[in-house]
């Protein structure tokens, strides 16, 4: 007992950047996370790169990869809306 769930983790993070986060109004916060796509990406690669320099392969993922391709083919805010609300509800 006592121990939290991965999404509880997950939510209490969001909260400290977003205190009034809450998973059931997800669209209220898509231009606030939209907005912050670049310099995520932007982290991504560094984080990819400096885990490739060390030989230290976490916390990095190639999901910066996956957001540039939905970039490209312009689908990025529908797919990452149905994405975000799926893994929000679960």
């Amino acid at each position: 007992m006592g121990k939290k769930s991965a999404a509880d983790i997950c939510i209490n993070k969001l909260k400290q950047y977003i205190s009034n986060y809450d998973k059931a109004n997800i669209n209220q916060y898509s231009d606030e996370l939209f907005s912050k796509i670049e310099s995520a990406i932007k982290n991504a690669k560094k984080s990819l790169a400096d885990a490739k320099e060390t030989n230290t392969p976490n916390p990095s993922t190639n999901i910066h990869e996956l957001v540039a391709e939905l970039q490209r083919v312009g689908a990025l805010h529908d797919v990452t809306n149905k994405i975000m609300s799926d893994i929000l509800s679960h």
